[in-house]
């Protein structure tokens, strides 16, 4: 008889490709916005739809390697995007009109988060304190969240209706878009990667969806973006 092979597998002898395929199914797999929700009750109303995904993070903690490799999968593939907004603005009304799924709502855990695509915060002009709402819904209480790139166009439309809700809002918002906003923060290693993956063509996509919201007369967009193309985006959307 010859005697097997009692060696230990090693993940880190597979081909590069195998082990992305494999970070991506552990990290990426979060369901698309749903097109139609069923509404329980008026429970329903008063509540942001969380994400849902089969994510198993283990995978991060098993050695430097393998946590620089999968992070860096999970962060280009995913587009996480980091939302900022000041209590009174109907963000969260809309996103739970426009059913964008919500990866976490956890602001603690959205601040301390370093691998993001682009963040963008709300605020009021203030000078114009009449944008915001004194309701105690808890739809305009103040938020710090993650959504995903792919549901930008969602949040775009959330932002849009924002005059639904407050007749003249949209004229009195303060956004800030920032492209890569947490990068200097990473490690050298997944700064190289996902610098190197915010292409000029990459930077357009991500923000393409805000270039379709009109009457935003104070924007502003900066990070790791090319000044012609981020001066583009604020003047379309003004």
């Amino acid at each position: 008889m010859t005697s097997t092979d009692s060696r230990p597998f090693r993940f880190l002898d597979l081909p590069v490709k195998i082990r992305n395929a494999v970070y991506r199914m552990l990290l990426c797999n979060f369901e698309h916005a749903p097109t139609r929700v069923a509404v329980q009750g008026t429970s329903d109303f008063e509540k942001l739809r969380t994400a849902k995904h089969s994510i198993e993070p283990a995978v991060l903690c098993t050695n430097q390697q393998i946590h620089r490799e999968a992070y860096d999968v999970m962060v280009r593939e995913n587009g996480f995007v980091h939302v900022k907004c000041v209590g009174g603005l109907p963000l969260g009304i809309g996103l739970m009109a426009s059913c964008v799924p919500i990866v976490t709502q956890n602001a603690a855990a959205a601040d301390r988060f370093r691998g993001y695509i682009l963040s963008v915060s709300l605020c009021a002009n203030r000078d114009s304190p009449r944008a915001l709402s004194v309701s105690d819904h808890p739809l305009f209480a103040p938020c710090s969240l993650i959504i995903l790139s792919r549901d930008l166009d969602g949040f775009c439309r959330a932002v849009a209706d924002a005059d639904i809700h407050i007749p003249g809002c949209s004229k009195l918002l303060v956004m800030s878009i920032t492209v890569a906003p947490k990068l200097a923060q990473l490690l050298p290693m997944s700064q190289k990667s996902i610098g190197a993956f915010l292409t000029e063509k990459m930077q357009e996509t991500v923000l393409s969806p805000f270039r379709r919201l009109r009457g935003l007369k104070a924007v502003q967009v900066h990070g790791h973006v090319s000044r012609e193309l981020a001066n583009a985006v604020r003047d379309q959307m003004g």
